[in-house]
């Protein structure tokens, strides 16, 4: 019987151990690329220079000499703003670093590289490309060898990998291009005509909330927003953000909710109680009557047809977060992000062990992850009976807009606190034990404290605790 000779397949790991030890002789550069750089900036000083300095430091210029013409050639342009031959050959021999930088010859020979220095745009990203090569295989060698010695904790070294690699990606990103006002002026006009030709003249430009009164002093929740709602235990902060959530997929957005506190499963029960409107515990025991099954099928049908997206996990960072919410955008389009809830998440360094410090890095994050993929980001928060914590107070400074679900006693801010803090402590407790009633309907407020685009202040609300709704009350706002 013939046997067919199976080939023998190499290792892809000993494939690129191999492919390592030769690497010194094909480091990613591009020498002409640098020199051009180079040569813009000393024929077209005023344009070039200004463009660089947005764009790249020494470190991105892979040859020695390089790097200490570039950084010669910036300093020396802060103070002479002339780039002449003599005038950057004497800069240099002052500093000792004449033949360090290829000497008076090579310089020389820089002058006449181009033709023009008009191309400095282009060289700048082929220097930037290979900059981002060389440290993505200085990364991935570090990450190797940390690997090879089983030192590190794996589960943390995958962690620190994957902070390694989000710093990348932002190395290749422009940075903010600074431009003149005038050229604002047309998009902004494009702007106002697109908003004047709208048949709704509402004063909503963001994405709707479902609530009238909300969107209308906020005017929606816009592209790069971080909003924190923030609220005590059980005052409904997740009931109020899923309904926002539930709304904006039924008129056919794209939504994504990272829950860290509450299961899928809990969910789909929270889901089925609001498109339904039936009591979530005759849900969950299944003492509902024969009407309600017919409203539960209808919700069925809503949920089938929901562009919602849960990913439940009770064990992620920051960076894991940007990472989903990257991917469920190019994936799924989503237009909005919700985070439930922020003090759950996961610091990026274990080592840091002030708790405040880890969530003003969370909260740096999660403003980024808005900024990078351009849509709003809702961030619910918990807080005391003073309505913030230390660690709360990083997100509401980073946060474009805070709601916070207050209850009707606390509708209005205390004048004078004339109680001590044993009476304070007992009213706060019964407080509690109030909002604990089975009154199946919790009038509150929600109140609009802090608002980047606009007016804050109290809108009237009432939450309906069994089917975890929130609806606007007829009252006048404040």
């Amino acid at each position: 019987m013939n046997r067919k000779k199976q080939s023998i397949q190499r290792n892809p790991f000993e494939e690129f151990m191999q492919r390592t030890k030769s690497a010194q002789a094909a480091v990613p550069q591009n020498l002409d690329a640098e020199r051009g750089a180079l040569c813009s900036c000393l024929m077209d000083p005023a344009r070039a220079i200004s463009v660089c300095l947005d764009e790249l430091t020494e470190l991105h210029f892979y040859h020695p000499p390089h790097q200490i013409l570039y950084r010669a050639i910036i300093d020396l342009w802060t103070v002479s703003k002339t780039m002449e031959f003599i005038t950057v050959a004497e800069f240099l021999d002052k500093q000792g670093l004449l033949l360090a930088a290829g000497g008076a010859a090579y310089i020389s020979t820089l002058y006449t590289f181009l033709p023009t220095g008009g191309n400095i745009e282009y060289y700048i990203e082929i220097v930037k490309e290979k900059y981002l090569l060389r440290e993505m295989l200085s990364t991935c060698h570090k990450f190797a060898q940390m690997a090879f010695t089983e030192q590190a904790n794996p589960r943390g070294l995958a962690d620190e990998f994957q902070k390694a690699a989000m710093d990348l990606q932002r190395v290749h990103e422009t940075k903010a291009k600074t431009e003149r006002l005038k050229d604002l002026v047309k998009p902004a006009l494009d702007r106002y005509e697109a908003a004047f030709k709208k048949k709704d003249k509402s004063s909503m430009t963001g994405l709707t909330t479902g609530f009238a009164r909300l969107d209308t002093m906020t005017g929606g929740m816009l592209a790069e927003q971080m909003i924190v709602i923030a609220a005590r235990e059980k005052l409904g902060k997740s009931a109020l953000a899923f309904n926002i959530a539930v709304h904006v997929s039924s008129i056919g957005y794209g939504v994504g909710v990272l829950s860290l506190e509450m299961s899928k499963r809990q969910l789909i029960d929270r889901y089925f109680a609001m498109r339904a409107r039936v009591d979530l515990r005759k849900i969950r025991d299944g003492a509902f009557c024969l009407n309600d099954t017919h409203k539960l099928y209808k919700a069925a049908a809503d949920a089938a047809k929901a562009p919602i997206w849960v990913r439940d996990e009770s064990s992620v960072n920051a960076l894991q977060i940007r990472a989903t919410a990257q991917n469920l955008v190019e994936q799924h389009q989503i237009k909005l992000l919700i985070v439930d809830y922020a003090q759950l998440i996961e610091p990026l360094d274990r080592r840091e062990v002030n708790r405040e410090r880890q969530v003003a890095e969370i909260s740096r994050n999660l403003k980024v992850c808005a900024k990078e993929l351009r849509i709003p980001v809702i961030v619910i928060s918990q807080v005391n009976s003073d309505g913030e914590t230390r660690e709360s107070k990083a997100l509401q400074q980073d946060c474009d807009q805070l709601w916070k679900v207050v209850t009707e006693k606390r509708k209005k801010p205390k004048k004078q606190n004339w109680k001590s803090k044993k009476q304070q402590d007992e009213d706060d407790e019964e407080e509690d034990q109030s909002e604990e009633e089975d009154s199946p309907v919790r009038p509150c407020f929600l109140h609009v404290e802090y608002n980047r685009e606009g007016p804050t202040g109290f809108i009237p609300m009432n939450f309906l605790r069994t089917m975890t709704v929130f609806e606007e009350r007829n009252d006048n706002p404040y």
